[in-house]
């Protein structure tokens, strides 16, 4: 059994050279040898499979899924990540002729839906290397990071997220959105457990559900009230979003942030790597 939760919150020359051109600066596949995270140019856990030798991943693929999100090395435990990505919904207050203007900024990222109100500036990160970092600008100018990278727990992978507000006005609020949706040989059996998001002043919104996407417009609680912690939901066929309130952050300054991916062969080996 192969167990994926996040934390509180994977011819011929011409050919190769071909797919190594249209790739490189755009994704990688990394890993840490326990671990594959597919990170994609906008910082979302989508990327095509492809051979990677120095990842135990060979010409053919030995996975039923053509996509790397995340998931173990080992093929017999065959899950991963089908939608996964993120999304952002902030507020700046401007300098009006009259009195200050609050204005609304969005952007969405993941691959169930087209992305909008992002910019990609630049990739770094190699296939078979163990990490990623990609930075992206959001309409009205918030800069966000994600920077992925292994854990001292082989079961573990983190990522650092770091928003930038580089103007002159304030960010009154800021919500950031992680969602996942899974697929599992146990498709319609899966189970959700969220432990620390009940009352937590920086979660928005906790779900078991990771299909509604990017779109923090789209909810299945109210923002700002208190998410409810759960215990093995389900089962059912379902994953997981949490929006976190990153706000306010001041002119000229960011804050960041960290998230953890992981999974372990059971739940004893999974509560020992998030202790």
């Amino acid at each position: 059994m192969w167990i994926l939760r996040p934390k509180h919150f994977l011819v011929n020359i011409w050919n190769a050279l071909l797919l190594a051109t249209l790739v490189s600066g755009q994704s990688a596949i990394i890993g840490n040898g326990n671990l594959l995270l597919g990170v994609d140019k906008f910082g979302q856990l989508n990327v095509p499979y492809r051979p990677v030798p120095s990842l135990n991943l060979p010409a053919t693929n030995p996975f039923t899924s053509g996509l790397i999100g995340i998931r173990s090395t080992d093929p017999s435990r065959n899950s991963t990540i089908v939608t996964e990505g993120w999304g952002v919904k902030y507020t700046a207050t401007t300098i009006g002729f009259v009195s200050p203007v609050v204005l609304t900024y969005k952007a969405i990222v993941d691959n169930s839906q087209p992305i909008s109100g992002v910019v990609f500036e630049s990739f770094s990160g190699n296939d078979g290397g163990a990490t990623a970092k990609v930075v992206t600008r959001i309409s009205g100018g918030a800069r966000i990071t994600h920077d992925f990278g292994p854990t001292s727990d082989p079961n573990v992978y983190k990522v650092a997220i770091t928003v930038e507000n580089p103007s002159s006005f304030p960010y009154a609020s800021f919500i950031y959105r992680r969602q996942v949706d899974w697929a599992m040989s146990t498709i319609n059996r899966q189970y959700i457990t969220i432990k620390g998001a009940q009352h937590h002043p920086k979660v928005a919104c906790a779900c078991d559900n990771g299909k509604l996407g990017g779109n923090i417009d789209v909810q299945t609680c109210i923002l700002g009230t208190n998410s409810h912690d759960l215990s093995d939901s389900g089962p059912a066929n379902h994953g997981v979003y949490f929006d976190f309130q990153i706000g306010p952050i001041a002119a000229r300054s960011s804050k960041t942030f960290n998230m953890y991916y992981g999974g372990a062969l059971n739940f004893s080996k999974l509560d020992e790597s998030y202790a």
